[in-house]
């Protein structure tokens, strides 16, 4: 958004709040017109004030109090998790009988995947964001090659026995 003059036919000068959508320009708001050149300055920086109230907030600004730093801190130090889905879904994954292959990476990923479901590499991502553990995608294709050898008997027994 930004502050614009726009010449009027009877050669007043109209004071406008435009956003550029597209490739058009939308009056937002109109200050208001004048012919006078310490109105129109007025009127311009009024339509600043404007502008800065309509700009979307893209920052937090906390205070300086001791409270709101440390919850600055915490927000920051990635120790927030999510826990609903570990919580209800790790249950069912014990009474299946999955927890008996001993990684903790198999359960992270079929929790992950379960909760969203997309590739490899957007699980990644969802462990980082959501459980704040890093995850690289190459350990989860060598980690799913090493439970296709190690663990196949296991998996397809556990399958058998569910279903």
């Amino acid at each position: 958004m930004f502050v614009r003059r726009k010449p009027n036919k009877s050669g007043s000068i109209s004071i406008q709040i435009v956003e550029k959508r597209g490739r058009r320009n939308v009056v937002v708001c109109s200050v208001g017109c004048s012919k006078e050149p310490k109105q129109i300055e007025r009127l311009e920086a009024e339509a600043h004030t404007r502008l800065e109230a309509l700009r979307p907030q893209l920052e937090l600004n906390f205070g300086q109090t001791e409270r709101e730093r440390s919850a600055l801190d915490l927000l920051h130090s990635g120790t927030i998790q999510s826990v609903g889905p570990e919580l209800i879904l790790g249950a069912i994954f014990d009474k299946i009988g999955f927890n008996t292959i001993p990684d903790d990476l198999f359960k992270e990923i079929v929790l992950a995947r379960l909760v969203y479901p997309v590739s490899k590499l957007k699980t990644a991502e969802y462990v980082f964001q959501h459980c704040g553990r890093e995850l690289d995608v190459h350990r989860i294709y060598r980690f799913l090659d090493r439970l296709n050898s190690r663990y196949q008997e296991q998996v397809e027994t556990i399958a058998y026995n569910y279903s």
